[in-house]
Parts: C-alpha cells; sequence; structure tokens
C-alpha cells in the first residue's frame, strides 16, 4: 500500500508594470490558471532511493538516500534560513556532476534534492516523484516557482510540518512555510530572486509589488481581485531578458527626459490599475473599459521603450480586429508572451478564430485562461478521488500542456483543498 498525494500550484503574469518595476516603479502580478503538479507515491515498507522524473524535460533520475546529505543540517522548523546552506550545497554538486551542461535538468534536479535533504530525517522512506508543468519554460510566466512552491509543499507535507486535512479557511502560518522554503529553491535556480513569483504560486490571487533602492522589495495582497478570463500566447520567439533590460537603460541613459517619462506613465498605470481591481465598489462593466483602456496604454508605453516585437504586434492587431480584447506583451517582451484580456461580451467564434489564427498563421500556442486563481493546492488520496489522479503511468504519458490540463482540473472543487 503506497502513500499518494498530488501537489500544484500555479504560474503568474505581470499584469502591469514590466521594465518600469526595475527603475522602482509599481508592478501588478497575478496567478495564472496554468500551473505545475507534483504527484507523490511513497511506499509503506522501506524504500532506500528517491526518483524524479520531470517528462517535460527529459529527466528521470534516481539517488540512493545513502548517497544524499540527510541530516547534516538541524530542523530549522519555521525558521527558515534565507539562504543555502553549503552543507548541502557541495554534496549535491558533487552528486550531479552528470548534468553538467544541461541547466534546466540540473536546476530541477538540485532545487529538488535541496529542500529534500534539508526537509528529510535520516531513515525516512524514500519514493517517486514526478513533476508536470503546464506552463511555457523561460516565458516569464513563473514556471520555476510553480515548480519550487509544488515541491515544498509535498516535502513539508511528508515531513509533517503542514496538515493535509480538510481546508475550511486561509491557513496563513502554512503559506507562510511554504513560501519560505519555495524562496530557497528560487534562490537555488536564480541566485537572487525578488520572491515575488514564489508568493504569487504560494498565496494565489493578485499581488502589487515595488522595488525600493536598499535592494529589498515591499509587495501587498490586493483584495477583491475579480477573476480575469484571458488568452495567453507564447510566441515561441527566444528573447534575452537581460539584452531587452540593458536596452531600456540606454534609452534613459540616451534620451533621460522621455525615457523617464515612460517609465514614469508605466508607474501611473499600475497604481491606476491598483485602485480599479481593489475597489469592491466599482462596476464589474466600468471595471472592464477601463481594464481595456489600460491594457492599451501599458502595451504602447512598452512598444514606446522598444521592448516589442513585430510578432506581438500582430498578434495586438489580431485580437483587436476579431473584437477579443486588448493584448499587451507580459515580462520582458522581444517575442516571449502576451496576455489578450477578454471582452465579458466577446463573441466564442471570434475568440475561437483569434486562437486558430495565432496557431495557423504565426505558429504561436495559445492557451485559455484566467488570473487571479487559487495559490497551492493538493489532493489526497482517499477511496473517494478517482485512481486515474494517482497513476504514474498515465501522469507520465501526457504529450501536452492540453493534456495535462484536460486530465488535472484544478476548479474541481470535489477533490482539491487550498491551504490559501
Amino acid at each position: 500500500m503506497s502513500r499518494s498525494l498530488l501537489i500544484s500550484a500555479p504560474g503568474k503574469v505581470i499584469v502591469f508594470g514590466e521594465h518600469a518595476v526595475v527603475h522602482y516603479q509599481p508592478a501588478i502580478s497575478a496567478s495564472l490558471s496554468l500551473r505545475a503538479y507534483l504527484l507523490i507515491k511513497q511506499p509503506q515498507d522501506s524504500y532506500d532511493t528517491i526518483t524524479l522524473t520531470f517528462p517535460d524535460i527529459d529527466l528521470d533520475m534516481t539517488w540512493k538516500l545513502a548517497d544524499l546529505p540527510i541530516g547534516v543540517v538541524p530542523d530549522y522548523g519555521n525558521d527558515v534560513p534565507a539562504s543555502l546552506d553549503q552543507n548541502i550545497v557541495k554534496p549535491l554538486n558533487a552528486l550531479l556532476t552528470n548534468l553538467a551542461g544541461q541547466p534546466m535538468k540540473l536546476k530541477a534536479a538540485f532545487v529538488f534534492l535541496y529542500l529534500y535533504c534539508l526537509l528529510t530525517k535520516p531513515f525516512s522512506r524514500g519514493g517517486l516523484f514526478i513533476l508536470r508543468s503546464t506552463l511555457p519554460v523561460g516565458a516569464g510566466l513563473g514556471s520555476s516557482a510553480a515548480v519550487s512552491v509544488s515541491i515544498a509543499a509535498g516535502l513539508l507535507v511528508l515531513a509533517g510540518k503542514i496538515p493535509q486535512d480538510a481546508v475550511s479557511s486561509p491557513d496563513l502560518d502554512t503559506l507562510k512555510l511554504i513560501n519560505k522554503y519555495a524562496f530557497l529553491g528560487e534562490i537555488a535556480i536564480h541566485g537572487s530572486p525578488s520572491g515575488i513569483d514564489n508568493t504569487v504560486a504560494t498565496y494565489g490571487g493578485a499581488v502589487k509589488f515595488q522595488r525600493v533602492k536598499s535592494g529589498t522589495s515591499s509587495y501587498e495582497q490586493i483584495p477583491n481581485f475579480p477573476p480575469l478570463r484571458l488568452i495567453l500566447t507564447d510566441t515561441r520567439i527566444p528573447k534575452s531578458t537581460a539584452t531587452l533590460v540593458a536596452g531600456v537603460h540606454t534609452l534613459i541613459r540616451d534620451m533621460p527626459v522621455m525615457g523617464n517619462s515612460l517609465i514614469e506613465a508605466i508607474g501611473r498605470v499600475s497604481s491606476e490599475a491598483y485602485k480599479l481591481l481593489s475597489s469592491p465598489e466599482c462596476d464589474a462593466d466600468e471595471r472592464s473599459q477601463q481594464l481595456q483602456t489600460l491594457f492599451r496604454i501599458n502595451h504602447g508605453l512598452l512598444e514606446g521603450l522598444g521592448v516589442s516585437h513585430p510578432m506581438l504586434e500582430r498578434i495586438r492587431l489580431s485580437s483587436v480586429e476579431n473584437g477579443v480584447g486588448e493584448t499587451k506583451l507580459t515580462g520582458a517582451g522581444g517575442g516571449g508572451c502576451s496576455i489578450t484580456l477578454v471582452k465579458p461580451q466577446a463573441d466564442p467564434a471570434n475568440i475561437e478564430a483569434f486562437k486558430t489564427h495565432v496557431r495557423d498563421e504565426y505558429k504561436s500556442k495559445a492557451f485559455d485562461g484566467s488570473l487571479g486563481g487559487p495559490g497551492v493546492g493538493f489532493v489526497v488520496q482517499t477511496e473517494n478521488t478517482p485512481a486515474s489522479l494517482f497513476d504514474s503511468d498515465l501522469f507520465c504519458s501526457f504529450k501536452c500542456s492540453e493534456d495535462i490540463i484536460d486530465h488535472f482540473s484544478v476548479n474541481d472543487g470535489a477533490h482539491w483543498q487550498y491551504w490559501c
């Protein structure tokens, strides 16, 4: 008899404020309905290995528990360190030399093993851990944070540090602990992350965040954030965030009046959107119209900064021509992804025509989605849950994101529970 657990956490999009946030202006980020999933199958009997399978990046590795640096650091409890412990880092680096030259696989394996060694006690049982993600990697959608949060939550449950009972109200202590451990995962991947991505993946909803000149970031949850329907388009055009950010710095250096005016205007768009989104009294139709306008303005300002791309402009024009809604780039731009805010009155036939055009003519991937949904959630296997949810062979067999989305619907309230 094995113990099975399914964990899921959402990706994120920057809704307003890209690039300007680097220059100390506010930005708004929200959870995305595309998610990462972690299936854990742990035997009841002694099991001296752990296996990590991540079919989306072609990773499948097994390690003996005896070879891992388990128990070399104290149990931190709720006092989670804000940096990586070298007593774990060094042995793991030596253990993963066979993944040199494969950065995506190396980072995924390292994050998993680091958190496993940090949270697992000596003489613990091993098990099978399978990761799947519906989020495009490297597209600025918080895919690594969704994975880190899923791993942290799953391992905290196995360690008995957070509950897996029915959740009737937000468990803020649990969420805080998950977020702290997930942040360590983000440190392992990115070095100096802002913490925003893992916070959104943990808590869900939306946050307003802003860098301060001391080097830290301030952020606050946006109350009453309304669910927003969108179409996410992945252009599949590679981009360099560092190059795009440097280009904005160059514009500000060479044309400071114009460059700073654009940055400040984007900040004002974010502030206006925050007031609009956090107001419970705002009429839904009026809010929808104003958000469409703010989408158009924000994208235009980003295009002025030079961070758009001809493909993003084609997608934006197509969404307007089909009456679907306004489109803006999300993340660094220069390719990557766009988000289209779907008008409530948009004709379903026109929406399908837009998605078909994007896929067939532009060779991009279009996903239906929504913003502001729940954060990290879980399903525990019981006699009342469908066995297919915990079928490891089926879980590994999905060939594309659409298959995973169809199979694991986080809107299935009969099975999914959330700590948020």
